[in-house]
């Protein structure tokens, strides 16, 4: 209709993992109305005294806002990456492990080991696998995160 030619995202091994994406971001509502009430959180005594001695809005934001919600920060990220670090609906309903396997995520192999092909072992080893990795990441933001979010300093 528009003159270009069809695309196939779900079909072209170099577009599975955009497409995927978009659909994961696109379903990250929560995660938007999580920072709106963490923003509508911020006091606004700091940003009348920041207005009031000079700061322009960029300032306010960076030396205000941000650290005010560096804590719902921290949450959105840590429930993020283990939201999407086990992506199996979307893989498995749209693309079945996808052209030429691309779309095979880790949850996607237990999955298919654990309910397709029925080798429970298997799927209990990558779960295992899967859940060291998850306390990896989640190991790293808190040991990254530590100092800003849990001092006692505001």
């Amino acid at each position: 209709m528009l003159g270009i030619p069809p695309q196939r995202f779900l079909d072209s091994p170099s577009q599975v993992i955009p497409s995927l994406v978009l659909i994961a971001v696109w379903a990250s509502g929560n995660l938007i109305v999580i920072f709106l009430a963490g923003l509508q959180n911020v006091p606004t005594v700091y940003m009348e005294a920041a207005q009031i001695d000079g700061a322009n809005s960029w300032q306010r934001f960076w030396n205000i806002t941000i650290p005010c919600i560096k804590p719902i920060i921290f949450y959105n990220v840590l429930t993020a990456l283990i939201t999407h670090l086990q992506v199996v609906n979307p893989a498995l309903a749209l693309t079945n492990g996808g052209p030429a396997k691309k779309s095979m995520f880790l949850s996607y192999v237990i999955y298919m080991y654990g309910f397709e092909k029925t080798k429970l072992g298997y799927a209990a080893a990558y779960s295992v696998i899967f859940f060291v990795l998850v306390g990896i990441f989640t190991a790293i933001l808190f040991i990254t995160q530590k100092d800003s979010i849990f001092s006692d300093e505001n």
